[in-house]
């Protein structure tokens, strides 16, 4: 059986409450950079932070990554399980040792493993 939609609402309001919010309260809406190398996933995590009234921005690889940082300036990176041109420490790095100060003020978050929702997390 599954949830009302105002329930799946409200759970990926948390889920993205619980990783965007824990740094920034304040902040309803926040450009998010999405990393993740499995497509479905990063499409399903886009659904997931406009149910929860942010502006996703996806990135399958890391060059990616910096390039839309670059760009749309996002206030938060969340990093999943896969990507195949970098680990998430090398994303971490990348972002911190970037001379551009839109991407070195980027918060990257790790949303892997139990911080994923079940029906994200890799078998």
């Amino acid at each position: 059986a599954s949830r009302p939609r105002n329930d799946d609402t409200m759970c990926v309001r948390v889920f993205f409450n619980i990783l965007i919010g824990r740094l920034d309260e304040h902040l309803a809406m926040a450009k998010v950079l999405i990393l993740d190398g499995d497509g479905r996933r990063r499409i399903h995590l886009e659904v997931l932070a406009q149910k929860a009234g942010h502006i996703p921005l996806p990135a399958g690889t890391l060059q990616e990554a910096m390039w839309v940082a670059e760009v749309y300036g996002p206030e938060y990176a969340i990093v999943a399980d896969s990507l195949p041109d970098a680990t998430k420490a090398d994303v971490k790095k990348a972002f911190a040792a970037c001379s551009s100060g839109p991407v070195r003020r980027v918060k990257v978050l790790d949303a892997s493993g139990a911080t994923l929702p079940p029906e994200l997390q890799q078998n």
